[in-house]
This record gives C-alpha cells, sequence and structure tokens, in this order.
C-alpha cells in the first residue's frame, strides 16, 4: 500500500509538472506565431548569411528546454529577470536592457502593468493542477477496482499534498538549471528566481489540486457503488 502511495505520488507530480513545462513552452513559442513580421525581423537582424541564420535556430532549438522554464515560472506568477533588477511577470514587466545593436525580441511582454491577457497565463498552472488531481484520483479510486479499494480522504489528501511538493521541488530544481548569470552587473541575474517558482507551484498544485482530488474521488466511488448496485 505504502509504495502504491508513493507511486502515485511521483506521477501525479510529474503529470502536473510536465503539463507546466508543455505550458510554459508554448507561452514562450506564442508570440512568435502571433507576430511573425517582428519574429522574422529580428531573425534577420541576429545573423546575415545562411550559416549564421541556421546556427541561430540551432541555438534557439537547445534553448527551447529553458524556455519551457521560463514560461513556466512566467505562469505560476513569479516571471523571471532579464538582467538584475529587470523583472519579467504577468502582473508588470520593468524595463528590458538590451545589448548594444540587438534587437527587441516579439517574445518580451511591453513594459508596464500586466494587463488581463497576460494574466490568463494562469490557465497553465490551473490545468497543471487538476491534472495532478485527475492522476492521484484515479490512483484513490481505480475505475475497475471495488469500492473497498479505494483509498479514504485522509490517503487521498496526503498523496495530493506529496504530489503537491514534489512538483514544487521539481520546478524549484529545473529552474535553478534554467537561470544564471551571462556577465556581471546588468547580466548578472537571468532566469527565474531559484525557489520562487517552487514555492508558487506548491501553492497552486495545493489550492488546485486539494478540491478537485476531493470532488474527483467523491465521484468515481459513487459511480462504482452504482455500477455494482443490484437490484433488490
Amino acid at each position: 500500500m505504502a509504495r502504491r502511495r508513493l507511486r502515485a505520488t511521483v506521477r501525479s507530480a510529474t503529470a502536473g509538472t510536465a503539463v507546466l513545462l508543455t505550458g510554459g513552452a508554448l507561452l514562450a513559442l506564442l508570440p512568435l506565431l502571433c507576430r511573425p513580421a517582428e519574429a522574422r525581423t529580428a531573425f534577420l537582424h541576429l545573423a546575415q548569411d545562411n550559416s549564421g541564420r541556421a546556427a541561430v535556430v540551432l541555438l534557439a532549438l537547445a534553448l527551447l528546454p529553458n524556455a519551457a522554464v521560463w514560461g513556466a515560472s512566467f505562469a505560476l506568477g513569479p516571471g523571471f529577470l532579464l538582467g538584475a533588477g529587470h523583472l519579467v511577470a504577468p502582473l508588470g514587466t520593468a524595463a528590458v536592457p538590451l545589448l548594444p545593436g540587438a534587437p527587441r525580441l516579439p517574445v518580451l511582454p511591453a513594459e508596464g502593468y500586466g494587463a488581463p491577457l497576460s494574466w490568463a497565463v494562469g490557465v497553465v498552472p490551473l490545468a497543471a493542477g487538476v491534472t495532478l488531481a485527475w492522476r492521484t484520483a484515479g490512483a484513490a479510486a481505480p475505475a475497475y477496482g471495488e469500492r473497498e479499494d479505494a483509498w479514504g480522504w485522509g490517503r487521498t489528501l496526503l498523496v495530493v499534498t506529496g504530489a503537491a511538493l514534489l512538483c514544487g521541488a521539481m520546478t524549484a530544481g529545473l529552474c535553478e538549471l534554467a537561470g544564471g548569470a551571462m556577465g556581471t552587473r546588468e547580466l548578472s541575474r537571468f532566469g527565474p528566481v531559484r525557489w520562487q517558482p517552487g514555492v508558487a507551484a506548491t501553492a497552486w498544485m495545493l489550492l488546485v489540486g486539494t478540491p478537485t482530488v476531493l470532488v474527483l474521488r467523491a465521484w468515481r466511488v459513487r459511480g462504482r457503488a452504482r455500477r455494482f448496485r443490484r437490484p433488490a
């Protein structure tokens, strides 16, 4: 039983983290798709010949995992740094420093307070929390098991809490790997602010996952009871 709960915890946390990263990757790519003219201008400005452009494409592909982590951190709320003191987050974006001669990339939000459209990125951690709860509920009350085999409320809450904590730890670890310094002074801080996305991920998973898993578990248990009920 303990092994089953541990396995469910790991699988649920992994599923939630995967949804966060998938959503983060989509957020990173969406501005490029919505503003193709600006993306093309920036791309042509970064390289003047075909070999240089091929190198830029390869570099972009190599950095896509980092972009997914940065996008996930943005969706969670803490955002990420583009230089010391220059935060990019849904609730507001500070002025972004540009290197001399470097184009402004279309993936960067405009300076100022966040707009309602930027707050809509909260759908990413919301979907991750629902996914985490769905996987936990599937383990707590298997579709083809007996009603007596279903976990109680306490065990279900224990697993979803452990999954939320593990998801936060995984997110924090990925953010630590995806950020760092690119130089000194202005370039000394790049990427998510270490522990903040991890705490935010844990909070999102708990706030969304806890009520959702309780509802899903009750629904699955009651559905199973109706399915196995025999007429008098």
